[in-house]
């Protein structure tokens, strides 16, 4: 006779016996041995539990082969002669026997539930993610078509009030020798002139010199009705400056010039002077180009050198028309093409959407 559990007072049954009962009612319960629900992993593991407190007792491996018993169990005698411990055990496993199986009775339950209410709950979830998608296009379509209407109302304004250049303006760019190169969809402007052997190019960015005068306007009406006021204009004055890149190109070679603007005297400064052996490395936007210019020496600092030199090179960058007029013009063609950028940029959003 196999080791034996006692089932009530007196009565003691087989272990592997009782092992095979359970097994044959969780199987009987949940069917699908191959399923991977939680109520079997449930059940396995009280299964498992079970076989672990027999450990001093004899493994029982059950098999598909195993043939299951189909009626309750019958009496054995007692065995007083029983090692306490192993004992101990047994009833333990006896008192895990209910809890086993009402864990299996109620994964059956569980899956009866779920089984019975599969389609309506399938069908919910359906409908709720339908209206929420039905609400989510329609709040897609509410903001596309708002956004639509604002850029068409922001294109429409801003075509009526575009304007060009001042005549006084175009009348200096006549006379300056100076010529507009085409840079749609940039920032970057430039102007080019010639004189003699030498070609001059320009560059500045529209958009920095177009904010800082706007920052500038705005500051200077804070300040009117400040104590401090005039102090406080110097010091705007002082940091209303924009960089612009000045290069002379001569034999192939080059002399690039690092300008200082003042949007409020229109007076320019020397911040640098670098010289290229190859012109394209002044003039060329590739990457290769840019990186090798910012690692150029650029010469001392310009208030450092002796100030017949730091004449010298401000008389030569005059008489190349680098004075006020330049200045006020490119402050007032920077706007003009900032504007006509701004519009090109919302017909281009506005064809997007």
């Amino acid at each position: 006779m196999g080791h034996s559990i006692k089932w009530g007072p007196k009565k003691w049954v087989d272990r592997d016996w009782v092992i095979q009962v359970i097994v044959h009612v969780i199987q009987t319960l949940t069917h699908d041995r191959k399923s991977r629900s939680t109520p079997e992993r449930e059940c396995a593991l009280a299964v498992s539990t079970i076989r672990l407190t027999f450990k001093h007792g004899k493994e029982t491996s059950l098999t598909n082969n195993t043939t299951y018993p189909t009626t309750y169990p019958t009496t054995y005698p007692t065995n007083n002669n029983r090692d306490p411990i192993q004992q101990h055990q047994t009833m333990m496993s006896a008192r895990i026997l209910p809890t086993t199986l009402r864990m299996a009775s109620r994964a059956a339950v569980r899956r009866n539930m779920l089984s019975a209410s599969a389609v309506p709950k399938l069908a919910t979830s359906s409908s709720i993610s339908i209206a929420r998608f039905s609400t989510t296009v329609m709040r897609t379509n509410e903001a596309t078509n708002k956004l639509k209407t604002i850029l068409a109302a922001e294109s429409d304004f801003e075509h009526k009030d575009a304007f060009g250049l001042d005549d006084v303006y175009n009348n200096w760019l006549k006379n300056s020798g100076f010529e507009i190169v085409k840079t749609d969809n940039k920032v970057l402007a430039e102007l080019v002139k010639k004189q003699g052997d030498e070609t001059m190019h320009l560059y500045f960015d529209v958009q920095r010199i177009t904010q800082v005068g706007y920052q500038m306007k705005q500051f200077q009406e804070d300040f009117e009705n400040e104590e401090d006021g005039e102090m406080l204009r110097e010091e705007l004055t002082e940091a209303s400056v924009v960089e612009l890149n000045f290069v002379v190109e001569k034999a192939g070679k080059a002399v690039g010039f690092d300008l200082v603007m003042n949007l409020v005297s229109n007076q320019f400064s020397v911040a640098g002077v670098t010289n290229f052996q190859d012109a394209q490395v002044a003039l060329s936007d590739s990457y290769d180009a840019v990186a090798k210019r910012d690692v150029k020496y650029s010469g001392p600092e310009f208030s450092n050198l002796a100030e017949e030199l730091q004449e010298a090179i401000t008389e030569y960058l005059s008489s190349r028309g680098v004075d006020s007029g330049l200045a006020e013009f490119i402050v007032a063609y920077s706007s003009v093409k900032e504007n006509n950028e701004y519009i090109t940029w919302l017909d281009q959003l506005k064809g997007f959407f």
